[in-house]
């Protein structure tokens, strides 16, 4: 299963206020640095499902390769979230990936406006997405892999809920109500794998930023990820990881190899391993700004302004402290392998 809390941040994970989030970080493999490929829905989500920065659209997905296995696969959300990633939203950013190839898609009425990501939803659905979730756990046939997204956090200033603060305040009293919605599904967690995380963060007022898209600062695509196995010992993972790693874990989950043109390891081969090493570089590609974290440091850099940031993210784990000065060499090494990066990974034409 895996259950995806669209722009849920890192740094709320583990926290107490969120109980069952905790639980989770406290029974699994946790990965302390996760990064998103953007800080976009539309662009995230293929990442993830396929192991590709930017997928082109011959490239299967994990779902068409477990069900090639004759495994099932469900995606289960709500109806805005759904037609968004099918492009039938106005201004929905939707940039042509078929996400949900290989999926049986089962998409919640919102009776919402239905325009742009989020498509007007103003109602809380986390515990209609749950019920859901169980009907079909507990269903005669579950299916092999349950990918279920929740969009409550993502609409954290237009839901209308009663009892809502002003500020910022809203979006983790949103996320207290997400968290207990969970409670059915954690009450199950001994029966299936499960894999919690999120396709991107949210600003909420951190360098300037209230939402997210178009940048990948830290508060943006530093994303939770926590493995649970049941059976397996709890652990915690401090090297960089990309979500396109997610695709091959998946696979691993389900006892397939994963086909030789997959770049990245399964998450599952750094369980119980002391020293994970630094694995692959992991990109970052938004409208203007762009990213390269390998081993402790993080690069950004601007496409509009040139500018090159650089932190260590062992010492400075907020990226607080810029060394791109003090590291020039650094800067250029980092920088040219970002744009080899660039060229592999199919970004359409101006990025």
């Amino acid at each position: 299963m895996v259950i995806v809390i669209d722009a849920l941040r890192a740094d709320r994970v583990g926290d107490p206020r969120f109980p069952n989030l905790a639980r989770l970080a406290n029974e699994g493999l946790r990965f302390e640095r996760a990064l998103s490929t953007s800080s976009s829905t539309s662009t995230s989500l293929p990442a993830m499902i396929t192991g590709r920065v930017r997928p082109s659209a011959d490239v299967l997905t994990a779902a068409e390769r477990l069900r090639s296995s004759g495994k099932s696969c469900v995606f289960l959300s709500i109806d805005a979230v759904v037609d968004s990633l099918r492009g039938q939203l106005p201004a929905a950013g939707h940039y042509g990936f078929p996400f949900e190839r290989g999926f049986r898609t089962i998409a919640l009425p919102t009776q919402s406006s239905r325009h742009g990501w989020g498509g007007g939803v103003t109602r809380f659905t986390a515990d209609q997405l749950t019920a859901r979730a169980v009907e079909l756990l507990q269903g005669r046939h579950p299916p092999d892999l349950l990918w279920v997204q929740y969009f409550d956090v993502h609409q954290w200033r237009q839901l209308t809920m009663e009892g809502l603060p002003d500020g910022y305040e809203r979006y983790d009293v949103i996320l207290e109500r997400v968290d207990a919605a969970l409670a059915p599904l954690m009450e199950r967690r001994d029966r299936f794998n499960l894999v919690l995380t999120s396709d991107h963060g949210e600003g909420l007022g951190a360098r300037g930023y209230m939402h997210h898209t178009m940048y990948v600062v830290r508060e943006l695509v530093h994303v939770p990820l926590i493995v649970r196995v049941p059976g397996q010992s709890s652990g915690v993972v401090e090297a960089t990881v990309g979500m396109t790693e997610l695709a091959p874990t998946l696979l691993d989950l389900a006892g397939l190899p994963a086909p030789p043109e997959y770049r990245d390891r399964s998450l599952l081969a750094l369980w119980g391993v002391a020293d994970p090493g630094t694995g692959p570089p992991v990109a970052s590609f938004e409208s203007r700004e762009w990213s390269l974290a390998s081993g402790r440091y993080r690069l950004l850099f601007g496409r509009e302004t040139g500018r090159a940031q650089l932190y260590d993210v062992v010492r400075d784990p907020e990226e607080l402290s810029d060394l791109a000065a003090a590291r020039p060499d650094l800067v250029r090494s980092y920088l040219a392998t970002l744009h080899v990066l660039r060229q592999q990974s199919g970004l359409p034409a101006g990025w």
